[in-house]
């Protein structure tokens, strides 16, 4: 009906994400065509926050909460992906992630898909999203899963201490080895979990 929040969107609705900080600050985020909507605390108009940011028309976005930021992902190759909103404003995630499609936190890491080459998942540095600098134990990582199994990745989760990596006909898992620091690097390894079983 005319006045609906939907009439405020240039076209399909192509995410939306609940954020909240640290301080109990709500907004709710909506993507649409190549903009990004804010609403704090419910208020049913939503303002364009897209500001300098290029976003993809009409691609799907992913999200997720950490460290005070909604952290999105939209598949794109180019332009800014992925992006952060800290409750006021959105930008490009500092650092330099590589462009990516699905996002996850898990042990102290924002996990990220690549959009350019499907089959390698990235993480940062311990407790630091916008640190992406690969050299110690602490430090950020980057991880080929199954790259030659003539799959891609679909999707990533993280669940009962270990990261699952799904793919079209697979599943894989990232996890540490038994008994040692999870979130040292050098204790991950990749393993398959189910090889007949995927997520289209």
């Amino acid at each position: 009906s005319s006045g609906d929040i939907t009439d405020q969107f240039p076209a399909r609705i192509t995410s939306v994400h609940y954020y909240e900080n640290q301080d109990g600050d709500i907004s709710v985020l909506v993507t649409s065509s190549n903009k990004l909507f804010a609403s704090s605390n419910f208020n049913p108009v939503m303002d364009d926050i897209t500001g300098s940011l290029t976003l993809p028309s009409d691609n799907l976005w992913q999200w997720r909460n950490w460290q005070g930021y909604a952290i999105g992902v939209n598949r794109a190759t180019s332009g800014s992906n992925p992006i952060k909103y800290d409750g006021t404003s959105a930008s490009i995630l500092a650092g330099s992630p590589p462009n990516a499609k699905y996002v996850e936190v898990w042990n102290e890491r924002l996990w990220l898909v690549s959009s350019d080459d499907p089959n390698t998942v990235y993480g940062s540095s311990l407790g630091a999203p916008e640190n992406w600098t690969v050299d110690g134990a602490d430090d950020a990582v980057i991880i080929d899963v199954g790259k030659n199994d003539g799959d891609k990745i679909t999707g990533i989760y993280a669940f009962r201490g270990s990261l699952y990596v799904f793919k079209r006909t697979k599943i894989y898992i990232i996890a540490a080895l038994n008994g040692s620091i999870p979130t040292d690097v050098g204790n991950l390894y990749v393993d398959i979990y189910a090889n007949n079983i995927g997520c289209v």
